[in-house]
């Protein structure tokens, strides 16, 4: 009876151990990206409310908010190797992100104020239908493309707007499209997009770059940083595909390439000795 306890014991344990190991597995977040820079205040907020404030070095994962102060500013390198440079006075969530280096792969991002700066990574190249910005009022699709949205929400009681609330988007390089219920526009190199925050009207083109489009302390940074990303991007994408694919076992490679060539053994040959000649 108390070999059969015993055993009963281990096999509970055991057991409870393998669905704590598959929980932990099953909560583990995704990465999104890697800090590379922090200037001034720039907090992180996980999905359970917890914030944190960033560091160089550290992770942003899915379900995270990143938020900047008057001060801050943050850039990190995506895990599908984009790169994202978050302006001052910004919010923004990474909603949805999976970088495996397939047709899976997506990226869903929430501004809810302020702006940064995007070059896209590998899922805005390869899997532009799954890559999206997503505001209050509007949404930005791209193609493959270097760009900043901006978002300007209706201002408080008493508070006056640096301009007219809505979405914009400002295109470097590549072109994105701004749609809202109202319509479509797309947005190519020096060209900023416009959405009005009421919806009701289609987005349109910009008259001229907004004031408030200016470069950052730290924007020759970006520029550095901008063909290094680009010329790894494809490299990253394959190395991580590899990564994802099962290894085969011995017997397996065996099947597929066929058995090993057999040796035959080697016999030396020595000339007979003098006795022998005799």
């Amino acid at each position: 009876m108390r070999t059969a306890k015993g055993v009963s014991t281990v096999l509970t344990m055991l057991a409870f151990a393998m669905l704590s190991f598959a929980a932990r597995t099953a909560l583990a977040a995704t990465d999104f990206a890697h800090i590379e820079l922090v200037e001034g205040i720039v907090t992180i907020i996980d999905d359970k409310g917890q914030a944190r404030i960033a560091h160089v070095g550290d992770t942003v994962e899915e379900g995270d908010t990143i938020s900047t102060g008057a001060d801050g500013e943050l850039q990190m390198l995506t895990e599908d190797h984009g790169f994202i440079a978050v302006r001052p006075n910004t919010r923004m969530k990474v909603e949805t992100y999976r970088a495996n280096g397939d047709a899976e792969d997506r990226s869903v991002i929430s501004l809810l104020t302020g702006t940064f700066r995007s070059i896209t990574g590998w899922i805005g190249t390869f899997n532009r239908g799954n890559y999206q910005i997503k505001t209050p009022t509007a949404g930005i699709a791209i193609r493959g493309t270097d760009h900043e949205p901006f978002h300007i929400p209706e201002p408080a009681p008493g508070e006056q707007p640096i301009a007219a609330p809505g979405t914009y988007d400002k295109v470097n390089s590549g072109s994105t499209a701004i749609r809202n219920g109202a319509g479509e526009v797309v947005v190519n190199p020096k060209e900023v997009g416009f959405a009005p925050h009421d919806a009701k009207s289609a987005p349109q083109i910009a008259k001229a770059i907004p004031h408030f489009y200016r470069p950052s302390a730290n924007e020759r940074r970006i520029e550095q940083r901008k063909p290094e990303v680009e010329k790894e991007m494809a490299h990253r994408r394959a190395e991580r595909q590899n990564r994802q694919l099962p290894k085969e076992s011995p017997k397996r490679q065996e099947r597929r390439s066929g058995p090993p060539p057999r040796h035959e053994p080697h016999h030396e040959h020595r000339p007979p000795s003098a006795a022998a000649r005799q």
